[in-house]
């Protein structure tokens, strides 16, 4: 049976990533704007991918309910479910509601159709067993780390390729992987702002400016800069200042100096435990 997907009209930014995965790329990295168009490009070329090798195939967000809420119950700007437009039902063999999987239609007598299916990643033991051949980490600065640890042996033993879209989130692991990428071999790596892409009008984030939106939101979601710590962090302002003025540094510890240690006792998350010395008229942190 012949399967045809809709094409999708590539904007000019997005070309380079689509080539990339199109020409046998298998780890991505794409740090883009707001509203650059990632989960929508992520969701064709995935579908583009299912027709050609029939596997099992994953879209992750960081929650089981930000998933169905932003991809499975979406709509683009025509009212279209993004999903009927990626995946059109007529290829379809079967769509469960319930665990928001999608089964197309065989491409061969005999043959099993592709699957897709959408999931969080506080919910990434679900997939035990599985042995996806593509998976997308929408979010990846939000998503918990765990869940790529756990797929990324399966898709170096099956040579599967991952995708990992977001904005910046600070410094935490969405950073580290960005950096990372960039000197490693066989990976794309690339951070697109509004100033790289156009999508949005200049005019628009001083719209945003004037209406209130935090300088810091804004160079974070349209800037896509990792130096603003997440909205609502404590000290995010005073650790920044620190840095800037050379602060942050190694620190010695002396042992003729005695150690406080101040404590957050970790309950749904992890404890922290700083350790202070003074010494002479400088406090050691």
């Amino acid at each position: 049976m012949q399967i045809k997907i809709p094409d999708i009209a590539l904007r000019g930014y997005q070309k380079p990533l689509w080539r990339f995965l199109d020409h046998g790329g298998k780890r991505a990295v794409a740090v883009w704007h707001r509203r650059a168009g990632k989960d929508t490009l992520s969701l064709h070329w995935t579908a583009y991918d299912m027709v050609r090798s029939p596997g099992m195939y994953l879209h992750m967000l960081p929650t089981q309910r930000q998933a169905r809420k932003v991809i499975w119950d979406a709509r683009d700007k025509q009212g279209r479910r993004l999903l009927d437009v990626a995946i059109p039902p007529i290829i379809r063999a079967k769509t469960n509601e319930s665990e928001m999987k999608i089964e197309l239609k065989p491409t061969k007598a005999g043959a099993a159709g592709a699957i897709w299916q959408l999931c969080g990643s506080d919910n990434y033991d679900s997939i035990v067993g599985t042995n996806p051949r593509g998976v997308v980490f929408s979010e990846y600065s939000l998503t918990n780390p765990a869940a790529w640890d756990y797929v990324r042996p399966i898709l170096a033993e099956n040579g599967g390729w991952a995708l990992f879209i977001y904005t910046a989130r600070g410094r935490n692991h969405g950073w580290e992987l960005f950096n990372s990428a960039k000197t490693a071999d066989g990976w794309f790596c690339e951070r697109l702002t509004i100033e790289d892409t156009g999508a949005i009008p200049l005019s628009a984030i001083e719209e945003d400016r004037a209406s209130g939106m935090p300088e810091e939101l804004v160079q974070q979601e349209y800037f896509c800069s990792f130096e603003g710590g997440m909205i609502g962090s404590y000290f995010a302002a005073e650790l920044q200042k620190a840095e800037r003025e050379g602060r942050i540094c190694g620190v010695p510890y002396d042992p003729m100096a005695p150690v406080e240690t101040w404590w957050d006792l970790g309950i749904d998350d992890d404890t922290v435990i700083w350790f202070a010395q003074e010494v002479g008229r400088e406090l050691h942190v």
